[in-house]
């Protein structure tokens, strides 16, 4: 007979476990056309089968159980706002299959687990800051969220209350497999307690990586160096992506002003991109020591150089356009996408998720990672 169980804190960590575990295994097989249901039912806990399309596919070390029909929670964050509709949660639930790749295998993927082990998933989202849902639940001991999925820039702030778990330690948990992010678990834990942590349950921190796209069109036009040559001889770098940008920034309309949705640019940017600049050219701000606490690096004639090179970057102007200077004024994702698709953009700074925007780009283009 199926063990039951029932506790809180386990049934959390267990549910955690075999979704993740289902999806790499669904991962690990299949094309863009199919969804692969990839989780053998035969396959004992813990084993490793042959997988003919790529390396042996890894089972997880699970009791089996059943749940009695409980509702597994996650409490996600969404937007209503033009400009950021995009980052919706799109991996957690599906309310039925509609064709899109995503959407579909999170379907599939939440149905296998519903019918194995007696369990329903389900989200709930709210608009903006979870932080008023997750003290309140946490101060009445209300335990209608088993899993909470804020935003990375809060969730210093929920452990440094005691609001969220050591995933250290749990039973079921094993942060060693493939499925969970080792740079997050090394870089993530402080004193060698972890609260947070990213995985291949999720799908939103893939869509936030952040990388470069250049306009064919505009390399070609101005006779440029090609970036790819330049990516794989290792001279793609912060210096020659500035010096391949001034030439093709110009005032196409002739009034004086550069202005995202009227004029070229040579580099188009975010105002968070500075720092993804900074981390891509070696900046560091902070190292840890070997008690796994951490402590300020960043005083070095290097990490001064870099941050007044970035600066001056962009301040620029006349070749460079930031994004978020428009934004609330119309949909800045939406104009990204066309000025690029305009030829007005030759380097852009972009995270996967707007690639998608893309799509019906006649001009062609390419990704490149940061120099």
């Amino acid at each position: 007979m199926k063990n039951r169980i029932y506790t809180k804190k386990r049934s959390v960590v267990l549910l955690c476990a075999v979704l993740l575990a289902f999806l790499a295994a669904c991962q690990s097989g299949g094309g863009q056309t199919e969804i692969p249901v990839a989780l053998d039912e035969n396959a004992p806990d813990g084993a490793s089968g042959e997988n003919p399309e790529g390396p042996p596919r890894l089972y997880p070390d699970l009791p089996d159980v059943e749940f009695a029909g409980y509702t597994f929670n996650f409490l996600t964050v969404y937007s209503a706002h033009v400009d950021w509709t995009d980052w919706n949660t799109r991996d957690i639930y599906a309310e039925q299959i509609n064709g899109d790749i995503i959407n579909d295998a999170v379907f599939l993927r939440n149905s296998k687990i519903e019918e194995k082990y007696g369990v329903k998933i389900g989200e709930i989202a709210v608009d903006g800051n979870l932080s008023p849902q997750i003290r309140a639940a946490a101060s009445a001991g209300d335990d209608t969220y088993d899993v909470v999925m804020p935003r990375l820039q809060d969730v210093v702030t929920y452990a440094q209350e005691g609001l969220l778990a050591d995933l250290h330690g749990m039973p079921h948990l094993d942060l060693g497999k493939p499925w969970w992010s080792r740079s997050c678990v090394e870089q993530m834990s402080v004193g060698n307690h972890l609260y947070f942590v990213q995985s291949d349950l999720t799908v939103i921190d893939k869509d936030a990586m952040e990388t470069m796209v250049f306009n064919k069109s505009l390399i070609r036009d101005h006779e440029l160096e090609n970036p790819y040559d330049l990516v794989h001889s290792g001279r793609w770098t912060i210096d020659k992506m500035i010096e391949m940008s001034r030439g093709v920034s110009s005032d196409l309309n002739g009034d004086g002003v550069m202005h995202l949705q009227n004029d070229r640019f040579g580099l188009v940017v975010q105002r968070t991109s500075f720092l993804s600049y900074y981390a891509a050219a070696g900046g560091t701000i902070v190292e840890k020591d070997k008690e796994d606490l951490p402590y300020i690096n960043f005083a070095s004639e290097r990490n001064y150089a870099l941050l007044e090179k970035l600066t001056a970057m962009m301040q620029n102007k006349e070749n460079v356009v930031d994004l978020h200077r428009y934004e609330g004024k119309f949909g800045i994702y939406e104009e990204q996408a066309k000025m690029f698709s305009e030829n007005r953009g030759m380097f852009m700074w972009i995270r996967m998720r707007i690639v998608e925007n893309l799509r019906n780009m006649e001009a062609d283009f390419g990704i490149m990672p940061l120099p």
